[in-house]
């Protein structure tokens, strides 16, 4: 890659740097939980963690490169020993490219994108851990494999875990912070652990507004003045 020539391209004319988040594809876990911070000084930090395999957290940084082009850049080292990382970039968006710098083809092409994250106004594209379920605190117990957490993806799906089995359905949302969850469902799993599954999942069923401050999502009820369910956001730096 070199220095890109002067002209109307992603790194002349986007606010580029900043933090990007996403749960990418991953072919024996429930997704890469992935958080890339660019710099301006052309430098970058990147944090995956492999959702339902591990716990660890893989860090990496170094060097951005831009292509000739300015729109893609490239990670040097991000990925090692299989190769450098590789992203287009777009207004307020990163896709993930494959190894030689081209898009991904097939089915699962949309799902390579990192939104920039802003704490004021969105809340798609996020890593909801939930911590309180009708007023009550929601801890890890001893044996759960898995912490309760949604992601409301940009297509209206929602993906993410009742604490034990997996959860999807879909959602949408309207003006003055009101979201409708529907066709909410789960894996069958027995959850000996998690005894709280059922009642999240009525919850969800029931909330019409939602509350945003800062790092913390509250999913309420109208006629509610104790919010169905409480969530934090995850950071992997």
């Amino acid at each position: 890659m070199s220095n890109p020539t002067p002209g109307d391209n992603s790194r002349t004319s986007l606010d580029w740097p900043g933090t990007y988040m996403g749960i990418l594809p991953c072919a024996n876990c429930e997704g890469i939980l992935t958080e890339v911070r660019l710099k301006a000084d052309n430098t970058y930090e990147i944090a995956t963690q492999y959702l339902s395999k591990s716990k660890e957290i893989n860090r990496k940084k170094g060097a951005i490169e831009w292509d000739a082009s300015g729109n893609s850049i490239r990670l040097v080292g991000a990925n090692q020993p299989s190769g450098d990382l590789h992203y287009q970039v777009g207004e307020n968006w990163l896709l993930q490219l494959d190894p030689k710098g081209n898009r991904i083809e097939g089915e699962l092409a949309d799902l390579y994108r990192l939104a920039k994250y802003n704490s004021d106004s969105d809340v798609r594209e996020k890593y909801w851990k939930l911590i309180e379920l009708r007023g009550k605190p929601i801890s890890l117990g001893e044996e759960q494999q898995r912490e309760a957490h949604l992601i409301l993806k940009f297509d209206g799906r929602i993906v993410g875990s009742t604490g034990c089995n997996r959860m999807m359905g879909s959602y949408t949302l309207e003006n003055e912070n009101r979201i409708r969850f529907s066709q909410i469902a789960s894996t069958l799993m027995a959850c000996y652990d998690v005894p709280y599954e059922q009642d999240f999942l009525r919850a969800l069923e029931q909330v019409d507004n939602y509350t945003l401050q800062k790092d913390t999502l509250s999913l309420a009820k109208a006629d509610n003045t104790t919010p169905l369910a409480r969530f934090v956001v995850v950071y992997l730096h």
